[in-house]
């Protein structure tokens, strides 16, 4: 007696549209584009892993990189480490400074992909919890409330079935 109902065409549209704005943007508009400081430090610590210097944020001769540095979980810096350890050249023309790049251009240009797909994944993730959501509640599916909810991130949990609503 599972949820047999496909995940509306809207979703999917959505997801596409989604999937396909965010490369437009990453590889059209964000190309030659500085880092920002979250970007750059993200970089160098997966760089350090790559190169087998651990998770620190490291020179390319190995030293210490001088400068305030924030504390980073793990998991994103190890995904962009496994990203340079595959791209062939990942670490060619890599430079150390304020404005520098930490890594290859060709490697930005995977991590980019990758991101969008990971974003993309993540809102048919979104669409679908709330789908399933609303379908075990025996409502309807507010086809807006889902769409809006995979959009900004979030899961609304607030569905009421209608017998929990005439109780």
């Amino acid at each position: 007696n599972g949820i047999r109902a496909p995940l509306p065409r809207l979703v999917w549209l959505a997801v596409a549209a989604g999937l396909v704005l965010r490369l437009g943007f990453g590889l059209g508009y964000w190309v030659g584009k500085p880092l920002n400081h979250d970007e750059r430090e993200y970089l160098l610590l997966a760089r350090s892993l790559t190169r087998g210097n651990g998770f620190v944020y490291a020179a390319l001769d190995g030293s210490p990189l001088p400068g305030e540095h924030f504390g980073r979980a793990p998991v994103y810096p190890l995904v962009l480490a496994g990203v340079l350890a595959v791209v062939p050249g990942s670490l060619e023309g890599a430079q150390d400074g304020p404005a520098a790049t930490p890594v290859a251009p060709r490697a930005i240009t995977v991590i980019k992909v990758l991101q969008a797909w990971l974003g993309g994944l993540i809102i048919l993730l979104l669409a679908a919890v709330t789908f399933v959501i609303a379908q075990t509640a025996k409502k309807p599916l507010a086809m807006k409330e889902a769409v809006r909810d995979a959009r900004y991130g979030t899961i609304n949990l607030d569905y009421t079935s209608p017998a929990a609503a005439a109780d």
